[in-house]
């Protein structure tokens, strides 16, 4: 498995004219108007790709890769960010990515990312020890699934039952208010004997259920790719024993998802 220390990445130098502020964690937990110096690093695997995951804003008409970065350090949920010369674009993420052969191809797209964020959610890993985020694991989610059940490819992700907040850049027991994203924990699922809120319906739609869900907040929920069954869930793994976290050994694909922080 290749990681970024490899690629040799190009960096440059933001410089703003006010008074900079050094801490420890550099870009990572820049608090807001903090205005100073601040690294980028270039990740060349995905030169010419592109991400779609957990974008957060894409601008146009921004000059150059400077104040393409200027954006994202100005907004605190940003981490890394697309650049391309050709069409002026600038496009934020809230996490971090390692695995550029699932990318999708833009021409022209380079993607820079802060320092500080090495092990940060997204990332590749190996062990936990990897995930640097507070209540973060390292774990499969098989994005890239060939049909097996299994996967080698793993990454850093919030342990189950926790979500993710790209704005305290932490995995939290729970958000103060949920947002419109959802971190998968693949083939698992809560044992709890409630039917199906929805059934034949896409995975988008029934998170869109549950984002949308105005008598009762939904928290996570439980969808099932084969049979399509959709599971809404005021609740989270946190909130049961240990013996109702299934693992889909049946082969009906339930994967469980966890609804982020804002």
């Amino acid at each position: 498995m290749q990681f970024r220390k490899r690629f040799f990445p190009r960096t440059f130098i933001i410089f703003i004219s006010i008074p900079l502020i050094y801490t420890d964690d550099e870009c990572l937990n820049r608090p807001d108007s903090d205005f100073r110096q601040c690294t980028s690093h270039r990740l060349n695997p995905y030169n010419d790709k592109r991400e779609q995951e957990r974008t957060l804003w894409t601008k146009t008409y921004v000059s150059n890769v400077l104040r393409c970065s200027s954006y994202c350090m100005n907004d605190q949920r940003c981490v890394t960010y697309f650049f391309n010369k050709s069409t002026k674009t600038c496009t934020g993420h809230s996490i971090m990515f390692g695995n550029a052969t699932a990318a999708s191809v833009e021409t022209g797209n380079v993607l820079y990312y802060f320092s500080g964020v090495e092990g940060y959610i997204g990332d590749l890993c190996t062990t936990n020890d990897d995930c640097t985020v507070v209540s973060s694991e390292c774990r499969a989610d098989c994005i890239n699934n060939t049909g097996t059940f299994e996967c080698s490819e793993k990454r850093c992700m919030c342990v189950s039952g926790y979500s993710f907040s790209p704005t305290e850049h932490k995995c939290l027991a729970n958000c103060t208010t949920y947002g419109d994203f959802f971190m998968r924990t693949y083939l698992h699922f809560i044992a709890n004997g409630v039917n199906a809120d929805y059934s034949n319906i896409t995975l988008e739609q029934c998170q869109q259920h549950c984002v949308q869900r105005s008598s009762s907040e939904c928290r996570s929920l439980v969808y099932g790719s084969t049979n399509i069954d959709c599971y809404l869930m005021g609740t989270t793994k946190l909130d049961y024993e240990d013996s109702l976290w299934k693992y889909d050994q049946w082969f009906y694909q339930y994967s469980y998802y966890q609804r982020d922080c804002i």
